[in-house]
């Protein structure tokens, strides 16, 4: 499923990647970024603060990005500000209602934006808990490996170009959690 459709997945997240670290911010990778991490209801203003953060290169955390952006409205943007964080950092988990689901994290709660902050840091912080676990288990490493093994094997087979250097295990992980939900819901795990 992460080779389907020549690729996709990995495809675009290289490209974001790659144009991240050669400072290439420009409005393709700006429409592909919102494309791969399918970004709805953004304002264009708050689209705007958001890739300020992403092209920045001062220090920014969830709380700091979240507040910035969550000014116009009561809304945060939590599942964005997180492929931003990592985006800007691979080793940093990312969080979506998938993952979510597959981790069993808590659910987001809370009614003004401040309520709503201090639960998605809570909830962040139980993600990269849950991450580091994860990483440590040797099961969990093995089974990361042999998808390594098979998505190497696989990009040969198919020329597609792998970039290994891009990939941390985090990412791999997330991929591996995201997929996971999509076999255990479809009906045919």
């Amino acid at each position: 499923m992460l080779s389907a459709k020549k690729w996709v997945h990995f495809k675009w997240y290289f490209f974001i990647k790659e144009s991240y670290l050669k400072k290439n911010f420009d409005e393709t990778l700006k429409k592909r970024f919102c494309w791969f991490y399918a970004f709805r209801g953004m304002s264009a203003s708050e689209k705007d603060m958001f890739f300020r953060y992403l092209f920045s290169e001062k220090d920014a955390n969830l709380r700091t990005i979240l507040q910035t952006i969550s000014q116009q409205r009561n809304k945060v943007f939590f599942s964005f500000v997180t492929k931003l964080l990592h985006t800007r950092d691979n080793a940093l988990p990312i969080y979506d209602n998938l993952v979510a689901q597959i981790l069993e994290l808590p659910r987001p709660t809370g009614t003004t934006v401040g309520e709503k902050i201090q639960n998605r840091e809570r909830i962040y912080e139980t993600l990269r808990v849950h991450f580091q676990e994860l990483l440590s288990n040797q099961r969990i490493q093995l089974c990361l490996e042999n998808i390594i093994e098979e998505l190497l094997k696989r990009a040969r087979q198919e020329n597609f170009q792998w970039r290994d250097e891009l990939v941390t295990n985090e990412k791999l992980l997330d991929s591996a959690l995201w997929i996971l939900h999509k076999i255990k819901h479809s009906g045919t795990a």
